[in-house]
Parts: structure tokens; C-alpha cells; sequence
């Protein structure tokens, strides 16, 4: 049924908002380095868009089993993972596959919501289709400098555009030769397909649209992609050379959108803060930071027993 898959999509929307919660709360560890905690995003974006997950008694979800409902299991014709269950923070179906709501006013406020949920869903999704369609006629008109380097006048700063063959555009007159440590920032965010990981966001954000987290996340998620691209240039750097890293920054304080990963976007002044401060990690505690990691991932993306 049409509602059975609002329901889901409800439940997936409450346990994705305290996978997120939690990571906000562990991003405040000034210590962890933005390039784990924007890996650790993926475990949000799983639990909003996989409703069911595999049980485990270390789970975060065992304890907060009595706020986060009852566990359905899922039938193996259902799922590829044998065992499988689902966390269900809604509670207020009577029985499962299809759904069966507890009463016939439910039924109804169910079925509403849902058109109303696949009618914004859908315009969301078209408006993000149109400026994506905009962006990439604009981005046509720049001049090619040389393999995926191009210039244009329609852009403040290096900025990534596209997601296949994607086009790092410089501003017209920008000398890209000049422009070292814009064009390795960039080429991190081509080499992550960051542009990709951006769209997919945005369409978690489309689907989940009436959940307000989603956007503060998003707007997190966004942070971060551009601290870790800093940091994944630093590691290379000197001191001398992070110093002049943080002012080529600041003279391209310009601003891109949600759909493409401009180099002086997202948080100028906390960057600039990153890149000054920033000290490569010693062997021991980059293993402490990835074990912590798997740890908190483990922990968020399984289900209570």
C-alpha cells in the first residue's frame, strides 16, 4: 500500500534524526579530524534511507528500546540479510507487511500525509533537476584552460562543477597556474565525488522534507566536506605554506551553492580558525580516532535485540 511506505519513511526520518544528533554532539570533539567525522555522516544518511538494519546487544538503539518502540522482524522474502528487523518509532500500526493501522482515524491521517509527502517530495526534487540543468548550461559558456580546467565569468571563486567529467571553473583572469592551493583543494573534492555525495544529501533532504533536522544536517554535512578537503590539502603542507593556504582562502570568499563545492564556500571564518590551528596526528592516535570511529558507527547503525 501507497501509506505503508510513508510509515516507513517516518520511522526511518525519527531513528536518522538521533543517528545525526549524536554526531553533531561527537563533532564538538575539536581532536577528531573533519575528514572522519565527514565519513561518519554516511551512518545518518543510512538510517534514513535503509528502514531496516541487523540487531545487536551493544546498540545504541537497546538503550533507548523503550522510546524507540517495538522490533519488527522482517520476513526473509523482504530483505537480503536473513535476521533483519526493523526499529519501529512510530508505533501505531497493529500488524505489518501491509500495514495495519490501529484504529481508522489513523488510517486516514496516514493516507493524507502521505499525498502531501509525495506532492512536496516531488517538487522538491524537480526544483533540484531544474538548478541542477541551469548550473551545467552555465558552466557550458566557460572558456577551457586546459583537461578539466575552465574559466568563466559567472563565478566568484574556483568552484566544481558536474558530477560525470566534472569542470573546475576559475574565475575569468584567475591565472590557474598561480592558483596552487585552490586547484588541490578542488581536485580532492573530484576525486571524492563530493559533487555526487552532495546530490545525494539534497535527495535525502527532498525525501525526508518535513523533518527540520534533515536541513541542519545538511547544513553540517555541507561544513564538513569542506574541512576535510582543507585537510586532506594541509597534510601536504608546511606551516609556511598553510599560512599562505589560509589567505588565498580569503581572497576567494566566494560563496557556491548547495549543488557544487565552491573553494572559499561554507564557514570562512571556522575554516581560516581549522587551518590555522591544524597539527598532523601522530600514528597512535589516528588508530585511536578510526577504532572510535568504527566503534560509534557500529553502535548507531545496528538495531536493538
Amino acid at each position: 500500500m501507497p501509506t505503508d511506505v510513508f510509515y516507513w519513511v517516518l520511522n526511518m526520518s525519527i531513528l536518522g534524526s538521533a543517528a545525526g544528533l549524536i554526531l553533531l554532539l561527537l563533532r564538538r570533539i575539536k581532536k577528531i579530524p573533519r575528514r572522519i567525522v565527514y565519513t561518519l555522516w554516511i551512518v545518518p544518511l543510512i538510517r534514513f534511507v535503509i528502514p531496516f538494519g541487523v540487531p545487536f546487544e551493544y546498540s545504541v538503539a537497546e538503550l533507548l528500546k523503550d522510546t524507540t518502540g517495538r522490533i519488527v522482524t522482517v520476513h526473509p522474502n523482504h530483505v537480503l540479510v536473513e535476521g533483519s528487523t526493523m526499529m519501529n518509532a512510530v508505533g501505531v500500526a497493529s500488524d505489518y507487511f501491509p500495514i495495519t493501522y490501529k484504529t481508522e482515524r489513523l488510517r486516514i491521517i496516514f493516507e493524507w500525509a502521505n499525498l502531501a509527502w509525495i506532492v512536496v517530495a516531488a517538487i522538491i526534487v524537480l526544483l533540484v533537476a531544474v538548478a541542477y540543468v541551469l548550473t551545467m548550461r552555465s558552466v557550458n559558456k566557460c572558456t577551457r584552460v586546459r583537461d578539466n580546467f575552465y574559466v568563466s565569468d559567472g563565478v566568484g571563486g574556483p568552484t566544481v562543477f558536474g558530477i560525470v567529467r566534472p569542470k573546475i571553473v576559475f574565475p575569468s583572469g584567475a591565472d590557474v597556474d598561480e592558483s596552487r592551493f585552490a586547484l588541490l583543494h578542488e581536485m580532492v573534492h573530484v576525486r571524492r565525488l563530493d559533487n555526487l555525495w552532495r546530490l545525494v544529501a539534497v535527495t535525502v533532504c527532498a525525501v525526508h522534507w518535513f523533518n527540520p533536522f534533515v536541513w541542519i544536517f545538511l547544513k553540517y554535512f555541507l561544513t564538513d566536506m569542506e574541512h576535510s578537503a582543507d585537510e586532506a590539502v594541509l597534510r601536504r603542507l608546511d606551516e609556511a605554506e598553510r599560512t599562505e593556504y589560509a589567505r588565498s582562502l580569503v581572497d576567494y570568499a566566494a560563496r557556491g551553492s548547495v549543488l557544487t563545492s565552491a573553494f572559499g564556500g561554507a564557514g570562512l571564518r571556522g575554516r581560516i580558525e581549522n587551518i590555522l590551528s591544524y597539527k598532523k596526528m601522530t600514528a597512535f592516535a589516528a588508530v585511536c580516532v578510526i577504532l572510535l570511529s568504527l566503534l560509534v558507527a557500529v553502535v548507531l547503525i545496528t538495531n536493538a535485540i
